[in-house]
């Protein structure tokens, strides 16, 4: 039998999740295309930016938080949110059906593996939420709520970013600062940890030292050998291997781009589609270098670039206007011989909008002034001030 050679040295990693239920919904498949489109979406324009560094994220953590932030969102902001979030075709209710049913298929996808989904909302103390959104919240993502006092943003932090460490099993330790948090009116928190055993496992032994080429040069590293049958596809661009864990109910996908070619313009959604669809069964000798990685970011600002309002009706919340201040995300990885550990933490911001002013105006410099009768328009005092500190 043929065995092809594959020696990972520049690569994208990618968590391919399969759902466990025996016949899922169309609303949980919707669902489950649309995050990973989004998370695509959001590769094309955060990978670039970091091509010289490592780069990981987690579009479900990302989705979790954005599924709490819809829920909360009124007409044409909803609407964008939907189109942002793949959810078009789908009510309110069936995309919380779906959000509901694709977190339980995952976190049950296989009983060898922990992986765990955590939601909150984080109102300001005297704050009050939607009791039907919270519910919506609460029933379908299973969200908590804690109120915290934001005029103290030193504990409130402190607070959120325990709860962070808390559900990524201490991985991620600080999501917000006080400084993120100091004007804040809600904050909306999703954390997931996941920890999955390879179905077969690398023998530490076979693990040496191999060549890696980083974008500033060569560097030789502890390298992990394995040969046998996997799921493997290739074509001119590319060589792909999908690694199993546990029973094979969730995956890793290791993307070596041929060299030359470029990981950010070989990702994305059709890709995902055709290199998930074309894997069969092939000998296979790997060589994958152990690897650790983290990754943190203001998403915000892509986020919006592909439709999501920052301002909008936001009403579905609590009372009063609200706007998305910030959508911080981080995420870890780390791969060795026995498997992967790998956690995510999204929160979105909220603070109360403020109306935009339709001119800004600064005197810095000498300036006219009149006091006068708007009606009659009579001029009462005027005068020039050249100097506004003397007297």
């Amino acid at each position: 039998m043929n065995k092809t050679i594959l020696a990972a040295a520049g690569f994208a990693a990618i968590l391919v999740s399969i759902p466990a239920i025996a016949d899922p919904s169309s609303s949980t498949l919707t669902v489950a295309d649309g995050m990973s489109r989004l998370g695509f979406n959001l590769f094309a324009k955060l990978e670039p930016a970091s091509s010289s560094k490592n780069m990981v994220m987690s579009p479900l953590s990302i989705d979790q938080a954005l599924a709490l932030l819809y829920n909360g969102a009124r007409g044409g902001t909803q609407r964008s949110c939907s189109t942002v979030m793949g959810l078009s075709n789908l009510t309110m209710s069936q995309a919380n059906s779906g959000f509901s049913d694709l977190g339980k298929s995952l976190t049950s996808a296989d009983p060898a593996v922990q992986f765990d989904i955590a939601n909150a909302i984080w109102p300001n103390k005297g704050e009050k939420l939607d009791a039907q959104y919270a519910e919506r919240c609460r029933k379908y993502l299973g969200a908590t709520v804690e109120p915290l006092d934001y005029h103290n943003p030193v504990a409130a932090a402190s607070t959120i970013n325990g709860w962070v460490d808390d559900h990524t099993r201490h991985n991620i330790r600080t999501l917000v600062g006080p400084s993120d948090v100091r004007d804040a009116s809600v904050v909306l928190t999703n954390a997931i940890y996941f920890h999955g055993k390879w179905t077969t496992p690398f023998n530490k032994n076979g693990t040496h030292d191999a060549k890696f080429e980083t974008p500033n040069g060569s560097k030789s590293l502890p390298t992990m050998h394995r040969e046998g049958e996997m799921d493997y596809v290739a074509d001119p661009h590319y060589q792909a291997v999908s690694l199993p864990y546990g029973n094979g109910g969730l995956q890793m996908l290791i993307a070596l781009p041929r060299p030359g070619a470029d990981i950010s313009s070989m990702v994305d959604d059709a890709w995902w589609t055709d290199v998930t669809g074309r894997m069969k069964p092939e000998e296979v000798a790997l060589a994958l270098p152990r690897f650790k990685a983290s990754y943190g970011i203001d998403i915000l600002h892509p986020l919006k670039e592909l439709g999501l309002p920052a301002s909008g009706d936001y009403s579905g919340i609590a009372i009063g206007g609200l706007t998305v201040s910030a959508i911080i995300h981080k995420a870890t990885v780390d791969v060795d011989e026995d498997g992967t550990v790998a956690s995510a933490a999204t929160g979105i911001v909220m603070t109360k909008a403020i109306r935009a002013a339709g001119a800004a105006m600064t005197v810095d410099r000498p300036f006219f002034f009149a006091i006068y009768d708007r009606q009659t328009r009579a001029v009462l005092f005027t005068g020039v001030i050249r100097d506004p500190s003397e007297s």
